[in-house]
């Protein structure tokens, strides 16, 4: 597409040298003139159309791909650690609110360490994994708003927060018709989760 553009333009720049030609047939030096002085400005400023580069003689073409997406340097031991840092927040977040997590959900500790539950390796890969995707999305994100900071990332991971995990959890609790301190031991553990994430890949950059 481009490259027709560029020989559908030539075509019609033709079409004007010819025109302004048999204007100034009449005066040869003052079309000798025009005619350099069009060469001088080609030569200072060679036309470019979708990458495609002309030369001052007209003769060279050149197609310059150029790749506009930024060049992102994942630290992945960065994200890996700050998975683990939300995984045993976690953790000692749900060990400490337990009772009432489980009166919020209409469970017992005898239902939650019974035959009925769902296998642990499960439970914590799934929560690991999770944290992970989290980390590498706030690091992507940080990455292409600016700066890779401490408190850029806290900011983000709260921003996030706001944006996605209290949106989510607040629609999902209102059709369910959950109590509020049930929301609020959830999001507030995602809350520190995402701001110590966003702190760790925001402040440890790859080198």
């Amino acid at each position: 597409m481009c490259v027709r553009e560029f020989q559908d333009t030539a075509k019609q720049n033709r079409v004007h040298i010819k025109r302004i030609k048999l204007e100034f047939r009449q005066s040869p030096v003052v079309f000798d003139y025009c005619a350099k002085a069009f060469l001088f400005l080609a030569a200072r400023h060679p036309v470019s159309l979708c990458g495609v580069g002309v030369g001052s003689s007209g003769a060279e073409r050149q197609i310059e791909m150029t790749d506009s997406q930024p060049n992102f340097q994942q630290n992945y031991l960065a994200i890996v650690v700050a998975a683990i840092a939300c995984f045993l927040l976690e953790a000692g977040w749900y060990s400490y609110f337990q009772q009432p997590w489980l009166a919020g959900v209409g469970r017992t500790r005898e239902w939650l360490m019974g035959p009925g539950a769902l296998n642990p390796a499960i439970q914590y890969g799934t929560a690991l994994i999770a944290a992970a995707v989290m980390a590498a999305a706030i690091s992507r994100i940080l990455q292409l708003t600016g700066q890779q900071t401490v408190l850029r990332g806290i900011r983000a991971g709260a921003l996030l927060w706001v944006g996605f995990e209290l949106t989510a959890w607040s629609t999902e609790y209102a059709f369910e018709v959950r109590p509020l301190s049930l929301l609020g031991i959830n999001t507030g553990c995602w809350l520190l989760g995402m701001m110590i994430m966003g702190a760790i890949v925001g402040g440890w950059k790859k080198k």
